[in-house]
């Protein structure tokens, strides 16, 4: 229920609410950490999980065990393809600003000089502009990404059933 009277109180000295909040923020902070790295690796786990339903025909539990493993036994060059797609986004990010800049610098100009429906005109057709090549060049980088990290899938499994047939041999020979 609210109560006026306790909130003129806390109006007069908010300091209790900022030691509850900065006691908050400091038990909530590690869990977002220790979230965020779960997400992380979960989002490794995915991307191979998925790869093995398709691929190997594998149910979705037994595509995710499967994931799970080609994680653990690859983790060095997983980190890898992804600090190399971290790379490509950016400069494919930096790319964009160019035409983004391109966009607002006469929108802006148009602004200043009083001229809104010429910035209206800009704004809207260079939107439109800006939209679609987001959209098609956002897709060629999706399709490379993903075609890389099925590559990729193919090759750590090739790699994990090469070991598996040589630990085989070894315990038979």
């Amino acid at each position: 229920m609210f109560d006026p009277q306790a909130m003129a109180r806390l109006s007069d000295d908010p300091t209790g609410l900022l030691w509850s909040m900065g006691a908050a923020l400091i038990c909530i902070l590690p869990l977002a950490c220790i979230a965020g790295l779960a997400q992380f690796a979960l989002s490794f786990v995915q991307t191979l999980a998925v790869r093995a339903v398709v691929l190997e025909n594998l149910g979705v539990r037994e595509g995710i065990r499967r994931g799970w493993a080609l994680l653990r036994a690859n983790i060095g060059p997983n980190l890898i393809f992804w600090f190399l797609f971290l790379v490509v986004g950016l400069i494919f990010g930096v790319l964009l600003l160019v035409p983004v800049l391109g966009l607002l610098l006469p929108t802006a100009i148009a602004l200043f000089a009083g001229q809104w429906a010429v910035a209206l005109g800009i704004g809207l057709l260079g939107g439109l502009f800006l939209y679609l090549l987001v959209g098609l060049l956002g897709g060629v980088l999706m399709v490379f990404k993903w075609s890389v990290w099925g590559l990729v899938y193919r090759q750590f499994s090739e790699r994990a059933s090469l070991a598996t047939r040589h630990a085989l041999e070894g315990t038979a020979g």
